[in-house]
């Protein structure tokens, strides 16, 4: 997301808030699906996906998989990579920032003790999925809309001055969840559901499985899970099965019907309608499209990644 020549729409950088500390503000608000090639930094990456989903590779060949309500760490130096996303629209917000930074303390409420603080507990939960708070997210969504309409009102100091103080209450937010656990109700619930639905993707599962595994009422589960995840139960479980056989199409010489049928599909006409809808070409185009790439991604080794 932060590197050139792919840094994001809608970045506000460090530099014009006149705050050391931070490199870039960015994010991805809209229905495009976003590839982004290996790339490291030498600073912290913070992503929040409010809306939708996304999924990265890191070096070691992990995959992250996140959806709306979760957020995820990469350390300095670690090479990683966007993959396809599937899960469109998106909204996802991120900031880059590095907190052993010349004059990272300028323009923040933080000494240099609570920056060595930071540092810590972004190093030590880094690179692991974790669920959004209730108070994160609001703080990232309303960071989230300032940085859209920073470009408008970039003139007024009290708009770099909020805008500075909104991204030190993320940072800051943030790493007090990582350094207290599990975030509250809301976050356990969230991760008991995708749980859930992971284990169970290539089953029939009703909105009455769901409720059971969490423990709740069907009400209930539309109304956290929607919070949560900015999705429906019905469109997290369709999104990630499109997700799991877009992968699946680039290692696989089986069939599309034999694809998803396994995928838990009724039929192969009626996949190919749900994956032309989230990935914006049909089944056989995308294989055609992203074969190579994946071949050749196959062959990638931590040496080749790019420092942006």
């Amino acid at each position: 997301m932060f590197g050139r020549p792919h840094i994001s729409e809608n970045a506000v950088t460090g530099r014009q808030i006149r705050l050391p500390l931070v490199h870039v503000v960015a994010g991805v608000n809209g229905k495009k699906t976003v590839r982004i090639p290996w790339h490291s930094h030498a600073y912290f990456e913070l992503l929040f996906v409010l809306e939708g989903g996304t999924a990265y590779e890191i070096a070691d060949r992990r995959r992250l998989d996140l959806v709306g309500g979760q957020f995820f760490v990469v350390p300095p130096g670690v090479p990683h990579r966007g993959i396809q996303n599937l899960r469109t629209p998106s909204n996802v917000c991120g900031i880059a920032f590095d907190p052993g930074a010349r004059e990272a303390r300028k323009n923040t409420p933080f000494t240099t003790s609570d920056l060595k603080w930071l540092g810590r507990q972004f190093e030590q939960h880094s690179l692991s999925v974790r669920p959004m708070g209730t108070e994160l997210r609001r703080l990232t969504t309303a960071l989230s809309r300032q940085r859209d309409e920073f470009a408008v009102k970039c003139g007024m100091g009290g708009t770099v001055a909020s805008f500075r103080l909104a991204t030190c209450a993320v940072v800051l937010q943030a790493a007090s969840q990582l350094a207290h656990g599990e975030p509250d109700d809301a976050g356990r619930f969230s991760k008991t559901v995708l749980a859930y639905v992971e284990a169970h993707y290539d089953e029939p599962i009703r909105a009455g499985d769901l409720a059971r595994a969490a423990g709740c009422s069907r009400s209930r589960l539309f109304q956290v899970f929607k919070q949560s995840t900015g999705m429906t139960p019905t469109d997290y479980v369709q999104r990630l099965r499109v997700n799991k056989l877009s992968e699946a199409m680039l290692k696989s010489n089986a069939s599309i019907t034999e694809l998803a049928l396994a995928a838990g599909f009724s039929s192969s006409q009626y996949f190919c309608k749900v994956f032309r809808k989230y990935a914006g070409a049909t089944p056989s185009e995308y294989r055609r499209r992203y074969r190579n790439e994946a071949m050749a991604s196959a062959d990638v080794r931590t040496g080749h990644a790019t420092t942006k």
